[in-house]
């Protein structure tokens, strides 16, 4: 389904183009979920219950922001 639509959108500029900046502000949220799970896990030593909330949480925010960008 991804793949799909990354064939049918990138195939103009415009489409690229949404598909660029969609990557770029996705990366972000990545490497600052990916900082703030290191810190999260050496400092506040979480259950594993609690980590894997953590990552939904994270993955969820990710697509979310990403759909809505672009």
């Amino acid at each position: 389904m991804i793949f799909s639509f990354v064939v049918m959108e990138g195939k103009d500029e415009r489409g690229q183009a949404k598909i660029g900046k969609s990557s770029q502000i996705a990366f972000i949220f990545i490497l600052i979920g990916f900082i703030f799970q290191l810190f999260y896990i050496h400092f506040a030593a979480p259950s594993m219950e609690q980590i894997k909330r953590q990552y939904i949480f994270g993955w969820v925010l990710v697509f979310v922001v990403t759909v809505l960008v672009s």
